[in-house]
């Protein structure tokens, strides 16, 4: 198990997939977010990142590889950390991983250039939506990630 220390390691292991960069939350610059740890175990990647809301570790890669990881990472960091990865990796690592239990599933979109949908009336929300927007997520996704005024949401 080799601990990345650099916003670039992760990016380079990561080969593109955004989550565990995002979940790095780097604060500019190389350096990783308040907290956050970063490890890689052959093919696979695990990022720690804390937070008041709810402890995360990121994971990506070969299943086995994961599972071991996961194992020591878990045992480092403590079993507040929750698993967040693609679904097939997640389902793989509580089926091998004694004391691991499915959640919830967490979604996850990216892309990287715009999807050519018409943008007419998009907009940013202003101050007064933004609140609109944070009951809702209130009200209707209690446990996202993404809402509205949380540290680390951007827009």
């Amino acid at each position: 198990m080799e601990e990345l220390e650099r916003l670039s390691d992760i990016e380079q292991t990561a080969a593109g997939d955004g989550q565990p960069v995002w979940a790095a939350q780097g604060q500019g610059g190389d350096s990783l977010g308040p907290g956050v740890r970063a490890w890689s175990h052959g093919a696979a990647l695990a990022v720690a990142s804390p937070s008041p809301q709810q402890d995360r570790l990121a994971v990506r890669g070969d299943s086995a590889d994961a599972a071991v990881l996961v194992r020591r990472v878990l045992d480092e960091v403590g079993p507040s950390y929750r698993l967040l990865g693609e679904a097939p990796l997640i389902d793989a690592l509580v089926r091998q991983l004694p004391g691991l239990v499915p959640v919830h599933t967490f979604f996850w979109m990216e892309t990287t250039s715009p999807c050519g949908a018409a943008a007419a009336g998009v907009r940013w929300l202003d101050a007064s939506q933004e609140e609109e927007a944070t009951s809702l997520f209130d009200r209707f996704f209690p446990d996202s990630y993404a809402q509205p005024g949380r540290a680390g949401v951007c827009r």
